[in-house]
């Protein structure tokens, strides 16, 4: 068997981490043979040029198909039901703080009003009370020094 002479090339890890991912990304399972390929198509080009210098090439158009992973998604929408429920608890419990707020009113403004009634009914008591002692007089008894009416 006759030897064969190789190059030996050393890549950065950068360089090599990125062919490989491009290779699983690409589905390459050949990535000795890819980086060989390339190899041959960069040197090609050093050695007679572009062949189309100045011409666009033709527009190539790939389709790609993606898988999206169901999982981040289903998470995403639990994470938006979630907040909606939040949201929805958020705006009940302040229509109760405000229901419980307004009835506290009330009651304030009813205790407030029934003490104002106690109030004028006590004032009506008062004048009622100073009218009757301005209208009689005192008698008093007669072996007392005070005058018999004052």
């Amino acid at each position: 068997m006759e030897k064969k002479n190789l190059l030996t090339i050393e890549l950065s890890k950068l360089d090599s981490e990125d062919i490989n991912l491009f290779c699983k990304t690409n589905e390459i399972d050949d990535i000795n043979g890819f980086v060989t390929l390339c190899l041959r198509k960069g040197y090609y080009i050093e050695k007679y040029g572009l062949l189309n210098q100045g011409n666009l090439p033709d527009v190539i158009e790939r389709e790609f198909e993606r898988e999206i992973k169901v999982e981040d998604t289903s998470k995403i929408e639990e994470l938006e039901n979630q907040i909606y429920i939040l949201k929805d608890k958020l705006e009940n419990q302040k229509e109760i703080e405000c229901l419980k707020l307004q009835e506290t009113l009330m009651e304030l403004n009813r205790q407030l009003g029934d003490k104002n009634e106690t109030i004028k009914e006590l004032r009506s008591k008062v004048s009622d009370l100073e009218n009757l002692t301005k209208t009689s007089y005192a008698f008093y008894m007669k072996n007392s020094n005070l005058t018999n009416k004052l």
